[in-house]
């Protein structure tokens, strides 16, 4: 799910270094087209996909369904999608929870329902969070509710489902990605403080100063859905700079 830019097409494309066929979805056709050629031009006939909006079942049963259409199993998802409009807990109405739950958790577990059936002995779920289900991120309160609820349905699952199938997830810290920008840019006009400087006050608080790479997070994210990993299962992995200061 959402491989064509940012942390998805990262996995996506270290994936297709390793030799593996890929299968992506985004919201986007231009964005879709533009990942397909870049990961074909490295390996031929690497990468397939298609359409598909996480905000809608009906859309991302479809897009799945096209994905089994070209292999009959699966050896490893990847469950990423946006995160939910930034807001504190009184900026909110009703529907807004309501439609976040709906895209946030409901639809990953009818999706997780629907490929049960598909996924091969060994086979590897990745889920991509935040490291908010750590440490909770100000004015995003819905990214940290419903991505900590994910956690939980990771951790129970890898007890459930083992050793059939391993789940994990993947906790980006402060990676250089569209989504980390517009949530800088939209702390910058709260506190009506220049972006750079934003910027600059949060490198500051990571021990490697600097925000992380695409490329970086992406090989963490394809060792979790290879057979690299095959001893880890039900774990957070941090790839955070050493900005989470929890010890655990």
């Amino acid at each position: 799910m959402a491989s064509t830019k940012g942390i998805g097409f990262g996995i996506a494309k270290e994936l297709v270094k390793k030799n593996h066929k890929v299968y992506l979805g985004s919201r986007n056709q231009q964005n879709l087209e533009k990942a397909l050629k870049e990961l074909n031009e490295i390996k031929n006939h690497s990468a397939f996909g298609s359409i598909f909006d996480i905000q809608s079942f009906d859309s991302l049963k479809k897009w799945y369904e096209s994905a089994i259409e070209k292999e009959n199993s699966i050896d490893g998802v990847l469950i990423n999608y946006g995160g939910p409009p930034t807001g504190k807990f009184l900026d909110l109405e009703e529907t807004v929870w309501k439609n976040t739950f709906e895209f946030m958790l409901l639809n990953p577990i009818r999706f997780l329902k629907l490929i049960y059936p598909y996924l091969t002995e060994n086979s590897s779920v990745l889920f991509v969070t935040s490291f908010s289900v750590k440490e909770p991120i100000e004015n995003l309160i819905l990214s940290n509710v419903f991505r900590s609820a994910i956690t939980a349905l990771m951790k129970t699952l890898s007890k459930e489902w083992g050793p059939k199938i391993r789940l994990n997830c993947l906790l980006p810290g402060r990676i250089d990605t569209d989504r980390i920008r517009e949530i800088d840019f939209s702390i910058s006009k709260i506190q009506n403080t220049n972006l750079e400087e934003i910027r600059k006050k949060f490198q500051d608080q990571i021990p490697l100063k600097r925000y992380g790479t695409i490329e970086e997070i992406g090989k963490v994210g394809a060792f979790l859905l290879t057979e690299e990993s095959s001893y880890l299962t039900g774990c957070n992995i941090q790839v955070d700079g050493g900005m989470i200061r929890s010890l655990l």
